[in-house]
């Protein structure tokens, strides 16, 4: 007896449903409809920035310029590279303060706008102590730090630093030495003296074994300070000072000597 073998069908193929079909199509249609709109939007914003940093109602009127007392308005605004007539949101505001920090006199700086037509500019720049003699003269700030080789131009009535080298400067992560600091202290403090104002001073000599000797007044008188205790030395020298413009000695000074703390020396001219 013959028996006829039934195919048997593949359960694993389907047609897929109609309903996931039209999913599919609803899906890639969205897609399409989305990068359409991203795109449409990106054109838009392309144009209306275009519109906005073109437009003469953003145009720059006004820049204000503050904190500056050695560098003139012309030469920041030169350096920023700024003029009146550019857009304001067209300016890159970091481009025009990185450009404001590669002035050496330039310590900080901090540019903003003000809607419509206003940038401002406010720097704080270094302040000068006095002029370092390294081969070459070199302006140092308050800080202790050199911040520029002095120039014709420069302030040129800072006292006259001399007998420090390279290694005493304050660079990067090296510190300033003891003796550069010591300078520093002995320049501030003189600054609050009533006899000693830091424009009648104009050379410090160092001297790495004796310490410090100022030259000060318009007959250059030398005085004697050591490395340490400048406060008291400055006290004495106060003293010292009215006493002679007192007693009319002061004209025939020629140097004082403070490094001793039990006595002072007192040099004239020969009468």
């Amino acid at each position: 007896m013959m028996f006829k073998r039934r195919k048997r069908k593949n359960r694993y193929r389907r047609k897929p449903a109609k309903g996931l079909l039209r999913r599919r199509l609803l899906t890639t249609a969205r897609m399409l409809a989305l990068a359409l709109a991203i795109m449409g939007l990106s054109t838009m914003l392309v144009y209306a920035y275009q519109v906005v940093t073109e437009s003469e109602y953003l145009a720059l009127r006004k820049i204000t310029v503050s904190g500056n007392h050695h560098l003139g308005r012309r030469e920041i605004l030169r350096a920023a590279g700024l003029r009146p007539g550019l857009n304001l949101l067209s300016i890159n505001l970091s481009l025009v303060r990185r450009k404001l920090l590669a002035n050496p006199w330039v310590a900080t700086a901090r540019v903003s706008r003000r809607v419509p037509d206003c940038l401002e500019i406010e720097i704080r720049e270094h302040r000068p102590l006095a002029v370092v003699e390294l081969g070459a003269r070199y302006l140092m700030n308050r800080k202790g730090r050199i911040f520029k080789r002095w120039q014709t131009g420069d302030p040129d009535h800072l006292p006259l630093i001399t007998g420090l080298d390279l290694t005493d400067i304050h660079v990067e992560q090296s510190p300033a030495s003891q003796t550069m600091r010591a300078v520093r202290q002995a320049l501030l403090l003189a600054e609050k003296t009533r006899c000693l104002p830091l424009a009648s001073i104009t050379r410090v000599q160092v001297d790495k074994q004796l310490g410090l000797t100022l030259e000060a007044f318009e007959a250059g008188v030398k005085i004697n300070l050591g490395f340490k205790n400048f406060n008291v030395n400055y006290s004495r020298l106060v003293k010292v000072v009215n006493y002679l413009k007192k007693h009319g000695y002061w004209t025939r000074l020629r140097s004082i000597d403070l490094t001793d703390p039990e006595r002072m020396v007192v040099k004239f001219d020969q009468a």
